[in-house]
């Protein structure tokens, strides 16, 4: 069953290290660039974060009653977008495990994925050789972030849903540019928002840190702290996270 909604959108993928990487890409050339700086750690641990709710009060940040008040958290608009983002990347990879099916040997070539005909091409590289069995929980990431997104922001509780949550507004941010009819086919009916233009710092409220892109180059280590980076633990919950329900199933 084809996810609801979500049209021909294409794909993008995500940058690190302040250096921007393009994966996948469409048929325009067009490329998204994502920028992130690791070792960034987000405060959603200890109550998420918070902006000023009074403009006309101090900036005193050692008060702590300046904090409260509004959230930060994604616009209905950008919250439709990462949904749809997600379903539709949920697709490509379970679209990319149907391949594996008939073409045994096709995620066995990494020197192929690297150029582009497999959303495996996205992943770092020590994933291209997983099982379809790991892929198909990999797409389930898609679809639990993109359920998530439906009533809130989506909080990813696992290395897998990190990984998958990263691309996901690399797509996102792509739609919400999107100069095409497409895009307002989407969100028309949502009302706008003065932080709908803004995907940056989604990168750092929807995060706890920024860890498994540190995959992407074998030249930079991990954060000494760093937990849950092999594949065989990408879908382990975080110590600190509620699991999901084990029973859910898979959408396809």
């Amino acid at each position: 069953m084809n996810s609801p909604n979500t049209g021909g959108v294409d794909r993008q993928g995500a940058s690190r290290l302040e250096v921007t990487r393009t994966a996948g890409g469409d048929d325009n050339g067009d490329d998204v660039v994502v920028r992130v700086t690791f070792g960034t750690r987000s405060s959603r641990l200890g109550g998420g974060h918070k902006q000023v709710g009074d403009p006309n009060r101090g900036t005193d940040l050692d008060d702590d009653e300046v904090f409260e008040g509004l959230v930060i958290e994604l616009t209905p608009r950008q919250r439709r977008f990462v949904e749809v983002a997600a379903w539709t990347l949920a697709d490509d990879v379970y679209d990319a495990i149907e391949d594996f099916r008939r073409h045994p040997d096709l995620h066995r070539r990494p020197e192929e994925a690297a150029h582009g005909i497999s959303i495996l091409s996205e992943f770092p590289p020590l994933t291209w050789k997983q099982s379809a069995s790991w892929w198909r929980q990999q797409a389930r990431c898609f679809d639990d972030l993109a359920i998530e997104a439906q009533s809130g922001d989506p909080e990813p509780v696992c290395t897998g849903e990190e990984m998958a949550l990263h691309l996901v507004l690399g797509r996102a941010r792509a739609m919400a540019t999107d100069e095409s009819d497409r895009r307002m086919d989407l969100v028309g009916g949502i009302a706008a928002h003065d932080n709908d233009d803004d995907w940056d710092a989604p990168l750092d409220f929807l995060f706890q840190d920024h860890d498994v892109l540190t995959l992407f180059d074998s030249d930079i280590e991990p954060h000494p702290g760093a937990v849950n980076l092999v594949p065989a633990e990408w879908f382990t919950p975080f110590a600190d996270s509620e699991p999901r329900t084990p029973d859910r199933g898979f959408r396809r």
